[in-house]
Formats: structure tokens, sequence, C-alpha cells
């Protein structure tokens, strides 16, 4: 289903948004953005750190699936943390960590499972 959202905050450093796409169950994306400079020994390195996290509630329905008793929310939640500027960095773990939710995903993360020892994620 495509997703309808709408700006329902902003201040330095900080945006909200809201789906109105489901009216019922309406869910909500946060972004936040800092820059920060790390002194390491003699050096400064200006860092830029972020998270956006997605929250999508569902409903929770009785025993005979007939009426909704109440709401549970589902999350995700990407932390981010690069050299000031380093876009190549983003993208690369971006695509890091796709593939090893990927993997994971396949090995029953929707069930509470960390991937075995023996699962090989050399390919992530």
């Amino acid at each position: 289903m495509p997703r309808n959202y709408i700006n329902t905050g902003f201040a330095p450093g900080s945006s909200d948004y809201t789906d109105t796409s489901d009216l019922v169950h309406i869910g909500t994306v946060a972004f936040s953005a800092r820059n920060t400079s790390v002194k390491v020994g003699t050096a400064t390195q200006r860092m830029s750190n972020g998270t956006i996290t997605v929250v999508n509630p569902f409903g929770v329905t009785s025993c005979d699936d007939q009426c909704e008793v109440g709401q549970l929310n589902e999350t995700i939640k990407v932390q981010i943390n690069v050299k000031y500027g380093d876009n190549a960095a983003i993208t690369s773990m971006r695509a890091q960590i796709n593939s090893l939710l990927d993997i994971w995903q396949a090995k029953n993360l929707a069930f509470g499972v960390v991937p075995p020892v023996d699962t090989d994620i050399n390919g992530a």
C-alpha cells in the first residue's frame, strides 16, 4: 500500500512525519541529525550522525478475530554515524545492512531468532 506522509513537526535537527494512508493505524517517521567534532589525539574529525525511526501500529484482535481490542507498534530504527559529508560510506553501509537484514530475515528474524552459528554472512 502506498504511503502518504505529511510533515507534523520540524525543529533544527529533527523532522517528524505522519502516515495518513491508514486513518485507523496511523504510522509515523522521525528523522534526526546532528554534526559533532571528535578529538582524536591532536586531530579533530567532523562527524555526522542521525537516526530514522519508522513506527507502524497494528490492531490486536480478540481470539475470535471479530473485534480489535487494542494496538501495538512495529518499529525499525536506523542509526548512522559517518565522517562528515561521506555519502559513499552511507551508500556502502546501507547496502551492507540491507544484505544482512535479508540473511537474518531468512534465518527467522520474525521469530526472534539470531542467525545460527553456521550462517554464512560473508556475501553481505
